[in-house]
């Protein structure tokens, strides 16, 4: 059976559409939209693609390219949401992915970091439910984790 995938039209404020370039060897580079294939873990479609547009954004961000690097190049103020209620931010922390991103710190802390780390962005909304994780939030994206590090766990999160 063929790997389901999911793609996202994205639409700038200006009406244009975010792509991905891709350039591969021995074929002239083109544009897909994003997106890509549904995981074994993923709870459903919309799950599968919300993962691929942050995987993607990412790991180009990281590259000096893609929709958040663009974003930012054409002075427009990029923001990630880094909510703590509701579980979204904490699900896939597990115990190996928190050491992975920083070893003995608490998932809130490494999710946080984590998010801290995104490349090009410029503010980080975040919602807590305690003054302690607020301030754990603050001290978290005041220390993102290094690029290199931040490519192993994407390998991670993206291998499911």
């Amino acid at each position: 059976m063929d790997k389901q995938r999911v793609r996202a039209v994205l639409l700038t404020e200006h009406n244009t559409m975010l792509v991905i370039s891709r350039i591969r060897p021995g074929i002239p580079p083109y544009q897909v939209l994003v997106g890509g294939g549904v995981e074994d873990d993923d709870a459903d479609l919309e799950a599968a693609l919300l993962r691929e547009i942050h995987e993607d954004s990412i790991d180009q961000a990281l590259d000096g390219a893609g929709p958040l690097v663009h974003a930012r190049d054409a002075g427009i103020i990029t923001f990630a949401s880094a909510p703590l209620h509701g579980g979204e931010l904490l699900d896939p922390m597990t115990p190996e992915l928190v050491n992975l991103i920083q070893p003995g710190s608490a998932p809130h802390v490494a999710a946080f970091q984590l998010i801290g780390a995104c490349p090009a962005l410029d503010v980080v909304l975040t919602s807590t439910s305690t003054i302690r994780h607020r301030e754990d939030a603050r001290s978290a994206l005041a220390q993102p984790i290094p690029d290199e590090r931040l490519r192993t766990v994407l390998d991670v999160l993206s291998a499911g």
